[in-house]
């Protein structure tokens, strides 16, 4: 569960920064911390918390996978919430939920949940969908072959 992994990510800051007798994280640890907090906050259903830590923590430069779905997924909903029920999206409209996957997408250790938000953003598309998003399903169904989602 990403919670747990967050929160231990947390912790494991927090308890390096006191055991090298330091009252503040680098730089680089508050980072990661925000990234952390934010996906925690997520698992809890917390997204109104999540939200500005996910935001933080990827203008920050945090290259985590799940760092970017999580803040894609939110982004989603906000997308989706300020359209008509059953409405179909423009581009410009995914903009913001493309900007996050396609960083998630380039990161190692990328998961399927990733291309799944992809397919599933496609679909919600008005416009016909160009080559380089369809090369994207097609990466997704070679990474992930046996995962039902992708494939249909």
């Amino acid at each position: 569960m990403p919670s747990d992994a967050a929160l231990d990510t947390a912790a494991r800051l927090l308890a390096a920064a006191a055991a090298q007798g330091r009252s503040s994280l680098s730089e680089p640890e508050a980072k990661e911390f925000l990234a952390a907090l934010g996906i925690a906050e997520c698992g809890v259903r917390a997204t109104d918390r999540a939200r500005p830590l996910l935001e933080a923590a990827a203008a920050a430069g945090v290259s985590r996978p799940m760092l970017h779905l999580q803040l894609a997924r939110l982004r989603y909903s906000e997308m989706k919430g300020a359209v008509a029920s059953g409405a179909q999206v423009s581009v410009a409209q995914a903009a913001p939920v493309l900007e996050v996957l396609e960083r998630a997408r380039v990161l190692p250790r990328v998961t399927a949940e990733v291309y799944q938000c992809f397919v599933v953003l496609f679909a919600d598309l008005a416009e016909s969908l160009t080559s380089a998003q369809l090369a994207i399903i097609d990466e997704a169904a070679r990474l992930f072959p046996r995962d039902a989602e992708l494939i249909f």
